[in-house]
C-alpha cells in the first residue's frame, strides 16, 4: 500500500530549507497538509518538525499509503482526514481549532481551475489570524512558461491526468488568495522550475 514519488524524494530537501525558515523548533504548532498525496512528505517532515503536530488529508483512496507511511512515523504524523475539494465543508465543520500553518505539495496545477477558490476558501477558515500557507509547485509568471520543460509539462497534464490540469498563473493565484485575505507576502524559485509560494492571513477588523 506505501506509494513512492520520485518527485518527493528530490524535492523534500529544498522545500525543508524553507519551511524551518518558518515553522519554530522550540515551539509546538498545528499544520495542516491538503492533499498529502503519497505521505512521504508527512513522513519526512513530521520527523524533521518534531514539535509540529503534522495533520495529514487527501481524498479517501490516498489513505492507505498515507497509513503505510504513518506506521513508521513520530506520534505527530496524524492519520489522514478526507479532503476533497468539491465539497470542502465536512472537513471544515469536523475541526475545532484553526492551524498555525497549512502545507499544500503540487496541487494546483493538477485540480481544475474551478476548484482553486474553494482550496483558499479551505485555507481562509482553517487558518488562524497571521497563520502561513505553503504552495510548492510550478507557476507561469507574466502569463509565460519559465522553461520548455514546464511547457511540456504542462501539455503531458492535459493529456494524461485532465483537460482541467494546468500550470497556473502566479498572478491569478495571488489575486484569488487575496480574496480570502490571504497575501503573498514571500515567493522562493525552487529547482526543476518550482516555486513556493508563502502566503500569511490577514486580520479582518471589524470597526
Amino acid at each position: 500500500m506505501k506509494a513512492v514519488s520520485e518527485a518527493c524524494i528530490r524535492n523534500k530537501e529544498p522545500i525543508a530549507k524553507i519551511l524551518e525558515q518558518f515553522i519554530p523548533t522550540a515551539k509546538r504548532s498545528r499544520l495542516l497538509e491538503i492533499a498529502s498525496g503519497t505521505g512521504q512528505h508527512a513522513y519526512y517532515f513530521s520527523k524533521k518538525f518534531p514539535n509540529c503536530q503534522w495533520q495529514t488529508s487527501d481524498l479517501k483512496n490516498r489513505h492507505p499509503s498515507i497509513l503505510s507511511w504513518g506506521e513508521e512515523a513520530e506520534e505527530n504524523f496524524l492519520a489522514p482526514k478526507l479532503c476533497d475539494l468539491n465539497n470542502i465543508y465536512p472537513l471544515i465543520e469536523e475541526e475545532e481549532e484553526n492551524y498555525h500553518f497549512v502545507f499544500t505539495s503540487n496541487l494546483l496545477h493538477i485540480v481544475g481551475k474551478k476548484l482553486i477558490p474553494n482550496y483558499f476558501r479551505l485555507v481562509d477558515t482553517l487558518l488562524q489570524d497571521r497563520g502561513l500557507c505553503f504552495v510548492y509547485g510550478p507557476f507561469n509568471r507574466d502569463g509565460k512558461f519559465t522553461s520548455d520543460s514546464n511547457r511540456e509539462f504542462n501539455d503531458w497534464l492535459k493529456k494524461e491526468v485532465s483537460p482541467e490540469s494546468a500550470i497556473r498563473d502566479l498572478e491569478e493565484i495571488e489575486k484569488l488568495a487575496w480574496d480570502r485575505q490571504l497575501k503573498l507576502i514571500n515567493t522562493y524559485e525552487m529547482p526543476a522550475n518550482n516555486f513556493m509560494l508563502v502566503f500569511e492571513k490577514q486580520e479582518v477588523h471589524n470597526d
